[in-house]
């Protein structure tokens, strides 16, 4: 029998016109923020209708490309209901104030995809992007670039005490920086780190491709491992009580699924391209064979040449359409 407490589906928000790619919560009033494939970030706060849905306030827009992770920073004296930061595949970091749909500035630096972002104490931001690389911005400005992984930075987090930050990689280990330098590095995972969640000053929690978390201790030993699901573990979050809640998203279209199916569609463009016929009576290998005249064999490569081009150009599609699915 179900728990008479379990949580059960609230509503359903409808807005963005392409996948969603992160939420986070505003400590107060019950807002949230989201964004999306479609480029944009959007701010909802709860409305009075019967079904307890959100009205959406405005449509943040500013990245080129899709927006692929978001973060609260914490209120200040300058800016008392804080600053939403999103990150975006045009490699930027835009950071807009609560009720503008333009951002207040925007933070560039990475060379490739900003794929995850964290704040801290003071304003403080830290980034991880597919170009390896961690930075710390405080201020508008970069302060410092957190440069030893070997593979993207998918996690990142601020430890409470001031200067201590993680790094996690799809290079399988974790990294503890202090004052811009590598002060350990953790390693157990056998595939990507995709989420990291702080429990205090002294433990933290990761989450991987492998299917596990790991509990670590700062000082470096990994005290236990949890498994459960038997796929992907993309992100995790700790309740305040100190539980932690993993989440997997596993479908057909899924990277494990696509994985293989860009497998699928490179060896099906490599086999249409070495064997494809044009009329059902000979292959372009053919083309290579001995001819009667030279006029006939320019016709045979040429024909074989845009045969070949035309393969090439709708598997290519394909492809790009199965990496973009795989991100």
């Amino acid at each position: 029998m179900a728990s008479s407490n379990a949580y059960k589906l609230r509503c359903s928000v409808p807005g963005h016109e392409m996948d969603v790619r992160g939420v986070a919560a505003f400590c107060v009033d019950g807002a949230f923020v989201s964004v999306s494939r479609d480029r944009t970030g959007r701010v909802w706060t709860p409305n009075a209708s019967p079904d307890k849905g959100f009205t959406e306030i405005h449509c943040m827009s500013g990245h080129s490309n899709f927006v692929s992770c978001v973060c609260i920073i914490a209120p200040s004296d300058t800016y008392p209901r804080g600053l939403i930061a999103t990150g975006g595949n045009d490699n930027n970091i835009c950071v807009f104030s609560l009720d503008q749909p333009q951002p207040l500035f925007t933070l560039s630096g990475h060379k490739n995809t900003v794929c995850t972002l964290s704040s801290g104490k003071f304003g403080t931001l830290l980034s991880g992007s597919w170009d390896t690389t961690a930075k710390v911005w405080l201020n508008e400005k970069c302060m410092m670039t957190l440069q030893g992984h070997t593979a993207a930075v998918w996690a990142v987090a601020i430890l409470p005490e001031q200067g201590l930050m993680l790094s996690g990689s799809a290079d399988k280990t974790i990294r503890l920086w202090k004052a811009g330098r590598c002060e350990k590095t953790y390693t157990g995972h056998e595939d990507c780190v995709r989420g990291l969640a702080v429990l205090s000053d002294a433990e933290f929690f990761s989450c991987s491709n492998d299917a596990s978390v790991r509990r670590w201790m700062v000082t470096g030993e990994c005290v236990q491992v949890y498994y459960g699901h038997t796929n992907y573990i993309y992100s995790m979050a700790i309740f305040p009580n100190g539980q932690v809640l993993a989440s997997l998203f596993l479908s057909p279209g899924g990277p494990k699924f696509t994985s293989l199916m860009l497998h699928l569609a490179s060896h099906v463009m490599l086999q249409e391209m070495n064997a494809f016929t044009t009329d059902g009576t000979w292959a372009p290998e053919e083309a290579s064979a001995p001819t009667s005249s030279l006029d006939m064999a320019m016709k045979r490569f040429k024909l074989t040449r845009a045969r070949c081009i035309k393969a090439a150009v709708q598997q290519d599609h394909l492809l790009q359409e199965f990496q973009r699915r795989a991100q």
